[in-house]
Formats: structure tokens, sequence, C-alpha cells
């Protein structure tokens, strides 16, 4: 059975599908809470390469916001970074909203997609 926490351990993708589910739900519905919307707020949990999965996104979305790690230099050149590279490929504009300086060591909110 799945794990629920900063680790995930779970026994099948079914498992793991709604482990993000679960995330993606209390992570939006938490900011709804807190900030309110008066836009309508589309979540969805897709499987794949982050990157690749933004960009082709990114064709049917009017905006991006992701969050940035907050990383130090030598992981970006060593391991890149997601939101830069959707800054650069993306068809749509993009908002990399920075982690708070209080927030960096902790993992910061997976990105968000904003669609039409």
């Amino acid at each position: 059975q799945g794990v629920e926490g900063a680790m995930l351990a779970a026994t099948n993708p079914r498992e793991q599908e709604q482990h993000a589910e679960r995330i993606s739900a209390r992570e939006v519905d938490a900011i709804v809470r807190e900030f309110g919307s008066g836009t309508p707020i589309a979540r969805e949990v897709v499987e794949g390469v982050p990157v690749r999965v933004l960009i082709a996104a990114s064709h049917r979305a009017r905006m991006l916001v992701l969050g940035s790690h907050g990383h130090g230099r030598l992981h970006h050149a060593v391991l890149g970074s997601v939101s830069d590279e959707c800054a650069r490929q993306a068809r749509c504009p993009v908002v990399i909203i920075p982690a708070p300086q209080t927030e960096k060591a902790k993992q910061p909110a997976d990105p968000v997609l904003v669609t039409p």
C-alpha cells in the first residue's frame, strides 16, 4: 500500500496516480481557501517527463505558472531547470514564482497549469 508523505512507496501505477490526485486537490484547495479565485482552476495529473508534458500543455494553455526550486548554480548546471526550459520553449507566457526564502529548504509545490 502507498505511503503519503515526503516519499511515495506505491505498489502500482494506479496508487501513484491516486496519490498525485490527492496532493493536487489538497494544494489547489488550500490556495483557493487562502487567496480565493475569480477564475476557475483546472487541475490535471499527467504522467510523463515534466518539461515535455508542460511544453505540450503550453500549446493549449493561456499561461503556465511554475514554481522555482531555488537550488544552487551547480545543481542547475548539472540537472537544468524545468521552469527555465519551459520559459524557453513554451507556446504561451510562463510565470516563474520563486520559492520564498524561508521555504527554500522545503519541497516546492508542483507546477500548476492554467488553461483557457
